[in-house]
């Protein structure tokens, strides 16, 4: 069964889950489905970026600075990886990758410097069929390494051990109508272990704090007029704790809400307009110095804009060409 970017299927989740409308989507590019193999270099050194291609299957690694029409350094792709629709990626301290796949229903797990048509180290495909839905999202805990899943199709969060592997049963589900989750997608989690989930359903921004399990309320809820969110899809906290969050509805944007922010407020800055070069801004990341990282699914690129970037200000540089492999670009990570 083929997806659609952002669209919900099959859902039956928990006993409780009900069927969300999908989400539409800018113009895409041609869907690749060659299974050649990239050029590729022997070794990587990092600060490192890392791109899940929904659009034929890949996770790309880039070293942090790279620009233009720019080969990957690793390329996982191939029938034996496991990879299907992937949609958002997370990496650990170790380097070791975490890849939710929307079309399997899955999160793949690959070993630090994995290239080619590699088998993937775990493969977590949950208890039951209903625990993983579409899963849009994945994010590891600062504090012990449990992996957080953002179910898109199911209004869920599931959250499983370090290590975890085949049909594992989560160590804790949010999930229910007290948490006001509507298709949640890209999380992250912040180093105390605060939980942020952009919600393309209802336009919000949920935060629960650490290690909440259950049908938990959201200690903030970051909705309505005032925000400008159009179809959040990934989010990244900055080093004061200011909430970036990439909008995949048109117009596309980028905006960014203050430390503690909550309720129908302004973003405190909104980075949005053709010279920022943005189109369906999917996924978001940000490096050591606060720069912005976007990936831009609709485009086949991603952007980098510097600190505090604001209004329609242009990319600091772009990735971008036939040689980046960027073949509809949605979660990205840094490390």
């Amino acid at each position: 069964m083929g997806y659609t970017r952002y669209a919900v299927y099959g859902v039956a989740a928990l006993a409780l889950l009900t069927g969300c409308a999908g989400l539409s989507a800018p113009a895409a590019p041609p869907v690749l489905t060659s299974n050649a193999p990239h050029d590729r270099k022997p070794s990587k050194s990092c600060p490192c970026l890392y791109v899940a291609n929904f659009n034929d299957n890949s996770v790309t690694v880039y070293a942090a600075n790279a620009s233009g029409n720019t080969k990957p350094i690793e390329t996982i792709e191939g029938s034996s990886t496991g990879l299907g629709e992937p949609s958002d990626i997370a990496v650990d301290t170790g380097g070791n990758m975490y890849v939710a796949n929307a079309y399997e229903n899955s999160v793949t797990t690959y070993s630090a410097g994995a290239d080619g048509n590699v088998a993937p180290a775990q493969t977590i495909v949950g208890l039951s069929p209903s625990l993983l839905v579409d899963p849009g999202g994945v994010a590891l805990d600062p504090r012990n390494g449990n992996i957080y899943v953002a179910n898109t199709g199911g209004a869920s969060l599931t959250i499983y051990p370090a290590g975890a592997d085949g049909r594992a049963a989560p160590v804790g589900t949010i999930h229910g109508s007290r948490t006001k989750l509507s298709q949640p997608a890209g999380l992250v989690l912040d180093g105390g272990g605060d939980i942020y989930v952009p919600n393309g359903g209802n336009n919000s921004i949920t935060i629960y704090t650490a290690d909440s399990t259950g049908n938990a309320a959201p200690i903030r809820f970051i909705h309505g007029a005032l925000t400008k969110l159009n179809r959040p899809y990934q989010v990244a906290v900055d080093s004061n704790g200011n909430i970036e969050v990439a909008n995949y509805g048109s117009p596309y944007s980028v905006t960014v809400y203050a430390a503690g922010a909550n309720g129908d407020v302004a973003p405190i800055r909104t980075l949005a307009g053709r010279a920022t070069k943005e189109y369906g801004p999917d996924g978001i990341a940000l490096d050591a110095g606060d720069d912005t990282y976007v990936a831009n699914y609709g485009s086949d690129w991603i952007t980098v804009y510097a600190p505090a970037a604001n209004g329609k200000s242009k990319p600091a540089s772009q990735l971008r060409g036939p040689r980046t492999g960027l073949a509809g670009p949605a979660g990205i990570a840094l490390r």
